[in-house]
């Protein structure tokens, strides 16, 4: 009989073998993990579509839907696309030709009303929403030719 586990006071370990409600638990987390991991996936591949579009408006379309932007959950554009790795602070300041400052200060009051975006944008509130109505009429038939839909 070997001498150490009976010095160092080891004893066995009982296997235990997983009953089916921890078995079902353990698969509904791999499931769960696995559908919050691909509805992220296609998020921000939704995401990078959308902003490969925008960045094809016109300048004043693009402002305009880009300062007014809002999603379900309230949060701005700009800030969807850094958190979603899609931009840099940087690379944004450079495609809207702005300070990187200018940026951050735009992004505080994202997302904006007309009349905000409209002083921002030198123009008035109609004309930023006219703006905003062609961008998102033409990132829609962009985003539906894109899937193949007409």
């Amino acid at each position: 009989m070997a001498v150490w586990p009976i010095l160092l006071d080891i004893k066995g370990v009982a296997s235990e073998s997983l009953d089916d409600k921890t078995s079902a638990w353990m698969e509904a987390r791999i499931a769960d993990s696995t559908v919050t991991a691909s509805s992220h996936l296609d998020e921000q591949a939704l995401l990078r579509q959308l902003w490969e579009i925008v960045r094809t408006l016109p300048a004043n379309q693009r402002d305009g839907y880009c300062f007014r932007f809002e999603n379900a959950s309230g949060q701005d554009l700009f800030s969807l696309l850094i958190d979603g790795e899609i931009v840099t602070l940087s690379l944004l300041a450079q495609e809207f030709s702005r300070l990187v400052e200018e940026i951050r200060r735009l992004m505080s009051q994202m997302p904006m009303d007309s009349a905000t975006a409209g002083v921002e944008l030198k123009a008035s509130s109609a004309q930023v929403n006219q703006w905003r109505h062609y961008a998102m009429k033409r990132l829609a038939k962009e985003m539906l030719s894109s899937t193949g839909q007409k």
